[in-house]
């Protein structure tokens, strides 16, 4: 059932292609990579000779998509650190607050409180 989501993983990087580095492909390698491994471990434990094939064929899929992305990650890496904005991620960044961006918050003006006599 795994393998087939990988068609349909297919059809929509056909569909929409993405070329170039893309940090949301990084959820791609992940079950790639497990689903090898599962593959590879189901076929030595129950002793199916055929599903070595499957899995090994998934492991350099998975290897060499992995590669690929540590090599954008690292061009990304060194083009922030840089100063240039050449090379950018796709993923979306989320807007950040005062607080979370390291700048201190706005300060109300304080009202006099009240005297008690």
């Amino acid at each position: 059932m795994a393998l087939a989501w990988y068609v349909v993983l297919l059809a929509a990087e056909a569909a929409r292609p993405r070329p170039g580095y893309d940090v949301r492909r990084w959820s791609t390698v992940f079950p790639i990579g497990m689903t090898a491994a599962a593959t590879l471990s189901v076929a030595a434990a129950v002793g199916v000779p055929w599903l070595r094939w499957p899995g090994r064929v998934l492991v350099w899929v998975a290897v060499a998509v992995a590669a690929w992305l540590a090599v954008g990650t690292a061009e990304v890496r060194t083009a922030r650190t840089a100063g240039r904005a050449a090379v950018r991620s796709t993923g979306r960044r989320r807007r950040c607050s005062s607080r979370s961006a390291g700048r201190r918050p706005r300060r109300r003006p304080s009202r006099p409180s009240p005297r008690r006599a």
